[in-house]
């Protein structure tokens, strides 16, 4: 089987969330015997930033290149495509957020989501979702789609266990957009007395970090963006991992943290329940007492909030697996 691939998005070296998808599913085709994988990429090899060059890119060149391949298939793991005559279109469905969430979005990239990506999913000939919870919220938004399936992720081998010093802080990674509601990370370290330090992953807008340097001082660390091996370690050593997150498209932080064996405080939203279902949720994000709760009673018994011993996460290579499997059904 020949994919015309579109591998866009995990262009630029500092991957994120549809980056990694995207780069683990390149990596899983590629390895595969029974599978040709054609790359679509622009020439440069910095990222798509704006919402018009990423449209250009998805509904202009992207299927242009593709319409000068031989591929049987034509996959965007990232966000929209155009169809190309006689090669049937699958694209993979994150999350419906900047939808259901458009006040965190800027006037370009609320039409990008509002008109482009909507029309991609209604053209596809095959939408995989990554949770029965985006499919859900896929459907009731869109309730007349076609073939749609769930293909949720899993995590690579490099996510495990392994004996390590406990350090005194709690890690959040990814504080921003809005939804990760960071703000309530940072009020219930101030709340809680003597509580240790917190460090965040991730790309934080100067704004709020300023804001929680202010009110936290040295309790706060701002570690900027980390490769997958540093935030593993990360993982590792942490009190517990924050999660307080208003909505998900899936879990991935709380997974990945669990599988390395970190306590994980994850807040009550359908996404984080699918992801880790082994973990209780600590409660309501809008709650702004729960993660202050919370952060006391893992201080007094971590174990309540980590994964059984007999838990295992699902593997990549599982949902590459699945995914191939849907692909050759077109």
């Amino acid at each position: 089987m020949k994919i015309a691939f579109d591998i866009q998005t995990a262009i630029g070296g500092k991957n994120t969330g549809v980056g990694v998808y995207t780069d683990l599913m390149r990596k899983g085709f590629s390895a595969r015997k029974d599978v040709n994988v054609i790359e679509l990429k622009r020439k440069s090899d910095k990222p798509i930033t704006g919402a018009l060059s990423r449209a250009w890119w998805e509904q202009i060149q992207m299927p242009s290149y593709a319409s000068l391949t031989s591929a049987d298939i034509l996959f965007s793991p990232g966000f929209s495509a155009q169809k190309v005559k006689n090669m049937p279109l699958a694209i993979a469905v994150h999350d419906l957020i900047p939808l259901t969430h458009p006040y965190e979005l800027g006037r370009f990239n609320r039409w990008y989501w509002q008109k482009i990506v909507p029309q991609s999913w209604q053209i596809a000939d095959l939408r995989i979702c990554v949770s029965y919870e985006t499919q859900k919220t896929l459907h009731k938004v869109f309730p007349s789609l076609g073939k749609t399936v769930v293909v949720q992720h899993g995590l690579s081998d490099a996510f495990k266990k392994r004996e390590t010093n406990t350090k005194d802080y709690f890690l959040m990674v990814g504080a921003w957009p809005k939804r990760k509601n960071f703000l309530s990370v940072i009020h219930a370290i101030f709340s809680v007395k003597n509580s240790p330090k917190l460090k965040v992953v991730g790309l934080v807008p100067a704004k709020l970090q300023t804001l929680a340097k202010g009110l936290l001082g040295d309790k706060v660390e701002f570690e900027g963006y980390k490769t997958t091996e540093e935030i593993i370690c990360f993982y590792r050593s942490a009190i517990a991992v924050l999660c307080p997150s208003l909505a998900e498209g899936f879990g991935f932080v709380p997974m990945e943290a669990a599988a390395c064996g970190a306590p994980v405080l994850m807040s009550d939203i359908p996404s984080h329940r699918e992801a880790l279902p082994v973990v209780k949720p600590y409660g309501d994000p809008q709650d702004k007492e729960s993660l202050p709760r919370a952060i006391r009673a893992v201080l007094k018994n971590r174990s309540s909030f980590k994964a059984p011993d007999e838990w295992e996460p699902k593997t990549v290579e599982k949902a590459i697996g699945e995914t191939l499997k849907e692909l050759k059904t077109l």
